[in-house]
């Protein structure tokens, strides 16, 4: 009759680690996701970014977006569309400087996509780390970030 015990003290064993398991994903989430305050706050200072990129003239569309939880954590992307043949470079280092000197904090990734409006063929993507590897350069270039 060890059986029948064995196999309980199994399934207690198994709860308890499910358990555990379900305790540290929701320590992860709550860890990482913003409070609503906060996701109000950066989706204003998405929006005002957003804004400022469409108003210039060689904008089609864009689409300016900051997320902070375990799927895409502290990032900003940004989608663009430009009229034909213009020149993606001017719009990604405004997108650069414009993001860099906000205050969406954390920032730990910036990812740029730009296409022509005529062209789909003619794209390009940028990936920026400021936290890390690019953190030197757009001090040089932009200032230091500012303080949340």
């Amino acid at each position: 009759m060890r059986w029948p015990r064995n196999r309980r003290l199994v399934g207690a064993g198994r709860l308890v680690v499910t358990a555990a398991v379900a305790l540290i994903a929701l320590a992860s989430c709550s860890v990482l996701a913003e409070s609503p305050q906060e996701q109000e706050s950066s989706d204003a200072i998405a929006a005002q970014i957003q804004t400022a990129l469409a108003a210039r003239p060689d904008v089609v569309t864009v689409k300016v977006g900051y997320q902070n939880n375990l799927s895409a954590a502290e990032r900003v992307d940004v989608t663009a569309t430009l009229t034909a043949g213009t020149d993606f470079t001017p719009f990604i280092d405004e997108v650069t400087r414009l993001v860099w000197q906000s205050k969406l904090h954390p920032l730990s990734s910036i990812n740029i996509s730009v296409s022509d409006a005529d062209d789909i063929q003619r794209s390009t993507s940028r990936h920026l780390a400021p936290a890390d590897e690019d953190k030197t350069e757009l001090e040089r270039k932009y200032g230091p970030r500012p303080p949340k």
